[in-house]
C-alpha cells in the first residue's frame, strides 16, 4: 500500500499544472515547500501508525511505501515483527527520472520552475531520509543500482515469509 493513496497532497507539478499546484510551488518559499511535506507527513503519522498496529494485532502482512513513513516516527515501532527499509537513489538520478517523467525539457519556463521547486524539495527530503535512516539503523537500498529490485525483495520476502507483519519505509518519489 502506497502512503500516496492515504492523503491529499499538493502533488507533482505534471503531467499538467493545476492552478492550485502552481501557486504552491510559485508562491512558497523552497523552506516552506518543504515545512509543508514534514508537517504533512506529521499529520498523516496518526492515522499510519493506527493501521500499522491494526495490521499487527490482526496478524496481517503489510507492506507499506512512501516517504511519509518517516524513519523517526517508524523507528518507535520496530520490533520483531515490524522492519524498515529506506529506499533511496542519488540526486542525479532522481533529477533525471523527474526531468525525464515530467517532460521537462517541453515545458514552459512558468512549468519548469515549478518542477525545479518539486525536484528541489524531493533532494532535501531524500537526504534527510536517507540520514535519519541511517541514525535509526534500517537498511537502505539504492534504488539506482542494478541489483536495487532483488535486494528489495530479498529483504521483503524474508520478513514477510516470517510469522510476522512488516512495514516498509521508502523515499522515492
Amino acid at each position: 500500500m502506497s502512503t500516496d493513496s492515504l492523503a491529499r497532497h499538493p502533488g507533482r507539478p505534471w503531467p499538467s499544472l493545476l492552478g492550485p499546484v502552481a501557486e504552491f510551488y510559485q508562491q512558497l518559499s523552497s523552506d516552506s515547500i518543504y515545512w509543508f511535506l514534514r508537517v504533512h507527513h506529521e499529520n498523516m503519522w496518526p492515522a499510519l501508525s493506527r493501521l500499522i498496529r491494526e495490521n499487527l494485532a490482526n496478524g496481517q502482512k503489510l507492506v507499506l511505501e512512501g516517504s511519509a513513513l518517516r524513519p523517526e516516527y517508524v523507528a518507535s515501532l520496530l520490533s520483531d515483527a515490524i522492519t524498515a527499509i529506506c529506499l533511496f537513489a542519488p540526486n542525479d538520478f532522481l533529477r533525471e527520472r523527474m526531468h525525464s517523467e515530467s517532460g521537462y525539457i517541453r515545458a514552459s519556463k512558468a512549468e519548469q520552475a515549478c518542477i525545479d521547486r518539486f525536484v528541489g524539495r524531493s533532494l532535501q527530503d531524500n537526504a534527510e531520509l536517507v540520514q535519519a535512516a541511517k541514525r535509526h539503523g534500517f537498511a537502505l537500498i539504492d534504488v539506482s543500482q542494478a541489483n536495487s529490485a532483488d535486494e528489495l525483495f530479498r529483504l521483503t520476502t524474508n520478513h514477510l515469509d516470517s510469522p510476522s507483519p512488516s512495514i516498509r519505509q521508502g523515499s522515492i518519489r
